[in-house]
């Protein structure tokens, strides 16, 4: 994997978190949900608890998949993190962080850093790729 597909997982991993968590928020506002019965008649009380308890079964275990995925999807982004505070450069690590981390344009990093567009993307990005390769361990 090159260095910039290992950092763009940071910026995909946050809207993949945001995405599960919507999902979660929508299972649980489905579940708590009450809906009118639309046949007029009353339904009987073994028909409600069969599938009120098929309902909560499958909320929970589609809950505990998706936890389980926005652990693995935290775990990521904290290793990444990591791999960045490795870089020795601070101006390095900085531009990782405002683009990879923060989500920042080119430009706004360049902003932020009191740089030019064209030397934070021609000249500090490479080296900072560079850096992140070496600490990955990506043969060039």
């Amino acid at each position: 994997m090159t260095a910039k597909a290992y950092l763009r997982q940071y910026r995909e991993a946050v809207a993949e978190l945001k995405c599960k968590e919507q999902e979660r928020e929508m299972l649980y506002e489905r579940a708590t949900s009450v809906s009118p019965s639309m046949n007029g008649g009353t339904p009987s009380t073994g028909e409600i608890s069969d599938k009120t308890g098929r309902g909560a079964v499958s909320i929970v275990e589609l809950d505990e998949v998706i936890s389980a995925e926005i652990q693995n999807l935290k775990q990521l982004l904290t290793e990444i993190r990591s791999t960045i505070s490795k870089v020795q450069d601070a101006n390095e690590r900085n531009l990782l962080t405002y683009y990879y981390v923060c989500g920042f344009t080119w430009e706004q990093t360049a902003v932020q850093m009191s740089y030019s567009y064209v030397h934070v993307v021609k000249n500090l990005h490479p080296a900072a790729l560079k850096s992140i390769s070496a600490i990955i361990g990506e043969n060039p």
